[in-house]
C-alpha cells in the first residue's frame, strides 16, 4: 500500500534531505519526483484552515502497479468528496504512471517472446 503523510516538518526534513527544493507557498501545488525506487507525489495546499502538504510514496515504483492503482482510487474518493482542481491534476498524474509502467511490462513481455 501507498505511503501517506501529512506531517509539515517531517515532509519538509524529507525535502530538505532529498534535496527537493519549495520555496512558494502562497499557491496550492503538485509535484512528483523519484527517489532512488520510490515514486513520490507531494500536494501543498495554500489555503487557509487546509493549508499544508501531502506526501504519497509508492516504494519500488517499477513493480508496483497495484499500489498506483490504490493511490488513484483514493484520489478519486478525494476528489469527489472535494470538487478540487488540484486533485484532478493529481490523478492525472498518476494517471501516466500508471500507463508508463503497463507499457514497460507489455515491452518486458514481448521481449521475452
Amino acid at each position: 500500500m501507498f505511503k501517506h503523510i501529512d506531517n509539515d516538518e517531517e515532509i519538509l526534513d524529507f525535502l530538505t534531505d532529498v534535496d527537493v527544493r519549495f520555496t512558494e507557498f502562497d499557491a496550492d501545488r503538485i509535484t512528483s519526483f523519484y527517489v532512488g525506487t520510490n515514486y513520490n507525489l507531494l500536494l501543498f495546499f495554500s489555503k487557509e484552515g487546509d493549508k499544508g502538504f501531502h506526501l504519497f510514496t509508492i516504494e519500488n515504483f517499477k513493480y508496483n502497479l497495484p499500489d498506483f492503482n490504490a493511490l488513484k482510487e483514493y484520489l478519486v474518493n478525494l476528489f469527489r468528496l472535494t470538487n478540487l482542481y488540484m486533485i484532478k491534476e493529481a490523478i492525472s498524474q498518476v494517471d501516466v504512471h500508471i500507463v508508463a509502467i503497463q507499457a514497460a511490462q507489455l515491452f518486458e513481455i514481448q521481449k521475452r517472446t
